[in-house]
């Protein structure tokens, strides 16, 4: 009988989960900060196949929460890749899932976005991607190719009604 409570009480916490184990949760959202490092491409794929999307960022309070769980999550980990770049227009930065421009809320650190950085042999700028900086909160433009840890973000699920 007791082992059957026990079940019981483990199917009862994991339906009422809003959140997949390892996620955290804010509000109507589910994050995962990763363990792992890929390049932009790559973590905007590792998100897509977890049901997800790199992270957008909507306003100052998820900014704060960002930065209070990657804190616990760094130990050699500073930046993660968000889903926020330039390569649709040039200096037009635009969430990548919503397609929506960055124009509501932005916390770039200073002297980001650069303006002068390594161009390309066609003159395009190279650094089209923006990573999050976990201790502060700022953001930045990085090189669409160096490998970094990053942030998915899905939506939470709502819990189901048990009885």
């Amino acid at each position: 009988m007791m082992k059957i409570l026990l079940i019981l009480s483990f199917l009862l916490q994991a339906a009422g989960s809003a959140c997949p184990g390892g996620w955290k949760q804010n509000g109507q959202s589910c994050y995962l900060f990763s363990h792992d490092k890929e390049d932009w491409p790559g973590a905007y794929t590792m998100c897509t196949v977890m049901n997800a999307h790199l992270v957008e960022i909507d306003d100052i309070d998820e900014n704060k929460f960002l930065v209070s769980n990657a804190q616990s999550e760094i130990i050699a980990r500073e930046t993660f890749w968000m889903g926020l770049s330039d390569t649709m227009e040039e200096g037009v930065w635009t969430w990548m899932t919503s397609r929506q421009p960055s124009t509501q809320y932005t916390n770039w650190a200073p002297d980001q976005p650069s303006i002068v950085n390594s161009f390309n042999q066609y003159g395009r700028k190279q650094e089209n991607c923006a990573n999050f900086h976990g201790t502060q909160g700022f953001w930045s433009d990085a090189l669409c190719s160096l490998p970094d840890y990053y942030i998915c973000e899905k939506r939470a699920q709502s819990a189901p009604i048990v009885g």
